[in-house]
């Protein structure tokens, strides 16, 4: 017998989000993961949400939540719980270069953030839930928090620069080992579904030599 969590605190507007701490300090990167999956993965349709994507087969490092702790309540008949945000999966290379910006630093908590879908038949989203690995399988109950899908809107309505900014992040901050600005990332995000293409600036060609005057030159052909 399976024995449900309490249920964990839902999260239904920005200072909620932003109070919560999760995502945060910088440079963890649970906020730009949230962000992703509220404009990029997830369709909407009045109070129906859909995820655009298949995590069964991996997509975007997607996989099956065990929810062996319980910090989660037993999710509905026919709905399985799928987490994202670990970037040593496969496929989460598949990720925007914004989420994964700080994973090569030597950040402790770089990848200490996770997102936990609760998905149903023809990917029907019935919850969304934030949580911290602790690693070794361990979550930490004590920072996981439910989504409401108002929130996503809400979300979902923001540029990327923006909704960190209320997050409480300095739009001046540079990323570890990058030369991302803040701004740079926001128009990596909202440049994505058309695939944004960096430019990688080469040194300045070389002008070709200036040739001496010689005798020739001070001829004139008859």
């Amino acid at each position: 017998m399976v024995i449900s969590s309490d249920k964990p605190e839902t999260l239904n507007e920005l200072i909620h989000l932003r109070d919560s701490g999760f995502g945060r300090p910088h440079p963890r990167h649970g906020l730009r993961l949230l962000y992703w999956l509220a404009c990029e993965c997830i369709s909407y349709d009045g109070s129906l949400a859909t995820l655009e994507c298949t995590p069964a087969s991996g997509d975007y490092g997607f996989h099956y939540f065990e929810n062996r702790e319980n910090i989660l309540p037993s999710p509905k008949e026919e709905y399985f719980y799928y987490e994202v945000g670990n970037l040593n999966k496969p496929n989460a290379q598949a990720l925007p270069s914004y989420i994964r910006v700080n994973y090569y630093s030597n950040w402790a908590d770089r990848n200490s953030d996770r997102v936990i879908l609760s998905v149903g038949p023809w990917n029907i989203i019935d919850r969304i839930y934030v949580t911290e690995h602790q690693g070794k399988g361990r979550f930490d109950r004590e920072c996981t928090y439910r989504i409401s899908k108002g929130l996503m809107n809400i979300i979902k309505n923001l540029e990327l620069s923006e909704f960190l900014r209320q997050m409480g992040e300095d739009p001046g901050i540079r990323q570890t080992n990058q030369a991302y600005t803040l701004s740079t990332v926001s128009n990596v995000a909202s440049t994505s579904r058309a695939q944004a293409h960096i430019t990688i600036t080469g040194p300045e060609p070389r002008s070709q030599p200036q040739r001496s005057t010689g005798f020739w030159d001070y001829c004139t052909i008859l």
